[in-house]
């Protein structure tokens, strides 16, 4: 993943174990090791309104346009029913960042 921030979801596996997912903390904190099992969401969760994301990847992306086709295409990948958005902060680039964003179909910040 071309980014330090953001979800890493665990790898699927054939032996019946559960997924796990581990938050990572960027430059402006420190690792956790804890993982948050699926198992830890109650079992009469809903999904309020199916249109809207349940899930938001934000990208952070000043001048990431050498990486950001195969950060976007991974997420763009991912094998979920879950509604998700995908945003892209720009933060003032002077590249095809924002416009490689937009061919992904990413909200664009700034």
């Amino acid at each position: 993943m071309a980014s330090r921030t953001g979800v890493a979801l665990g790898p699927r596996r054939d032996d019946g174990a559960t997924p796990r997912v581990q938050v990572q903390a960027g430059r402006f904190g420190r690792w956790s090791p804890d993982s948050v099992s699926v198992d830890d969401v109650p079992t009469n969760a809903q999904l309020s309104n199916a249109a809207e994301p349940l899930v938001s990847f934000v990208v952070p992306a000043y001048n990431e346009a050498t990486h950001l086709p195969e950060t976007l295409g991974r997420i763009r990948d991912l094998d979920t029913e879950l509604p998700y958005e995908t945003i892209v902060v720009n933060g003032g680039s002077d590249n095809d960042t924002r416009f490689l964003a937009a061919a992904y179909g990413a909200i664009l910040d700034r």
